[in-house]
Order: structure tokens, then C-alpha cells, then sequence
């Protein structure tokens, strides 16, 4: 099951609004809609090759997620120039498919990208530019605790994707794995290592042999959090040492 978000962070109008968005897209994520595209997809593979068949399926809907995250206005917004149920279907499809769609999603939520910037991270990772930018994307959430930490467009892209699990099927068990290693960055990029932790092994439960989700869970468990995180438990454990000693100074 997916794990719960907290209901505290997330006003009421919508929530209601990316509940019918998600509705939606449980309605389409049918095994018929997926056979079908997965189908298609594979067969424009072997004819046009894998960069430009995944250009072709997935540009669009990379762009228009990456639309999603950064526009302004409410949480949600389910208007036209952003994202579609059919964009779901093919983003979890192309998760599903090839890790690097789950990667420059990653990659799009810590930082700032443009569109031919995903675009390329999606479909073309073996770039060398690729494989800079997510060095450049990723590392500093490691290391540096002044980083942006965007927490709009990270927060977007939790309560859209927790519930991306849940939509499919009972037999595509991969893809299910996928996500919730997804999950688990985004849950450790908020700060929140119990749910990241949850992800993870729910991600591993599936597939053990799931990269990206036996990274997160160690991890945590190791407690190598964001830099900004650390930072932060710094600052709380020097105010409490303080205070500490304020303490005892009265005492004695």
C-alpha cells in the first residue's frame, strides 16, 4: 500500500482536485491501455531506435509534468497547458520501461531544468551533458544544505505520484518497484526518512535487486539525509545543548 501523506500540508480544495485528477487516472491505467502502449512503444524501438521512439512517446509528456511543477497558482491545476491523464499513463509506462524517465523526473524535481533539459535526461542518458547534469542535479542535495530546496514543486510531484502505485494493475509488479524507489527520493528530498524508508522497502519487497531503492534505504538508515536536513538537526542539537546548559548554570 501506498504510504500516507500528511493531510496537514495539503488544502482541502486540493486535494479535491488532484483526487478527480487521480481518479482519472486510475480509470486509464487499464492492463489493455498499458499492453497497448507498451506494445507500441517496443515495436517503434526496434524500427526507429530507442532515442528517437522515447523522444517521440515521451518528450510531451516530460515537458508538460515539468509545466505542472513549476507553474504558478495552486497546488494543482489540471488545465490544458499542463498535464493530462494520458500523460500519466505514458510517464508511468516510460518509468516502467526505461529508468532514466524516472530519473530526469528526479532529476526535474531538485532542480531547476528546462524542457529540452528533461527531454534529454529522458531520453537520452548516455549523453555525456546527461550524465553531467545529474551529477549537477543530484550531488548538491547530498552536499550542499544551502541548495534550493524547492519544496513547490516537490510537494506537486508527491501527491500526484503516491497515488501512481496504487492505479496499476495487480500484475505489473515492476513498474509498481519503480515507482516507489521514485517515492523514496522524493520522500528522503523532503525530509521525512520514515516514509522514504517505507518506499524503499516496499520498492525492494517487489525487486531486491532495485538500485535506486536499496540507495535510499541505506541511506537513511545510515542517516545520510539531504545536506539542508543535517543542517537543520545541527542548528536543533546546538539550541538544545544551549538551553542545556542554561539549565544546569541556573541549577547550580
Amino acid at each position: 500500500m501506498t504510504a500516507p501523506i500528511q493531510t496537514s500540508i495539503v488544502r482541502k480544495e486540493d486535494s479535491m482536485e488532484i483526487e478527480e485528477f487521480n481518479q482519472q487516472v486510475r480509470r486509464i491505467c487499464t492492463d489493455k491501455a498499458i499492453r497497448s502502449l507498451v506494445t507500441s512503444l517496443r515495436q517503434d524501438r526496434r524500427q526507429e531506435g530507442i532515442a528517437a521512439s522515447d523522444k517521440k512517446w515521451f518528450s510531451q509528456p516530460l515537458i508538460h509534468l515539468l509545466t505542472f511543477m513549476e507553474e504558478e497558482g495552486s497546488l494543482f491545476d489540471t488545465s490544458p497547458k499542463s498535464l493530462t491523464v494520458s500523460d500519466v499513463l505514458a510517464l508511468i509506462v516510460g518509468m516502467g520501461e526505461t529508468l532514466s524517465i524516472r530519473d530526469a523526473i528526479i532529476c526535474a524535481i531538485v532542480n531547476k531544468l528546462t524542457p529540452d533539459e528533461v527531454v534529454m535526461l529522458g531520453c537520452e542518458p548516455f549523453q555525456e551533458k546527461s550524465a553531467e547534469l545529474v551529477c549537477l542535479s543530484l550531488d548538491p542535495a547530498f552536499n550542499n544544505p544551502y541548495v534550493p530546496r524547492r519544496r513547490k514543486q516537490t510537494m506537486r510531484m508527491y501527491t500526484l505520484m503516491k497515488q501512481w502505485p496504487d492505479a496499476l494493475p495487480d500484475s505489473y509488479t515492476v513498474y509498481r518497484s519503480v515507482l516507489f524507489s521514485a517515492l523514496a527520493y522524493i520522500a528522503w528530498w523532503m525530509g521525512e526518512p520514515e516514509l522514504s524508508l517505507e518506499y524503499s522497502y516496499s520498492s525492494l519487497e517487489i525487486d531486491p535487486d532495485c538500485n535506486l531503492a536499496s540507495i535510499m534505504n541505506h541511506a537513511v538508515s545510515w542517516g545520510a539525509m539531504p545536506a539542508w536536513w543535517r543542517k537543520e538537526r545541527e542548528r536543533e542539537k546546538g539550541r538544545e545543548e544551549r538551553d542545556q546548559q542554561e539549565e544546569n548554570r541556573e541549577k547550580g
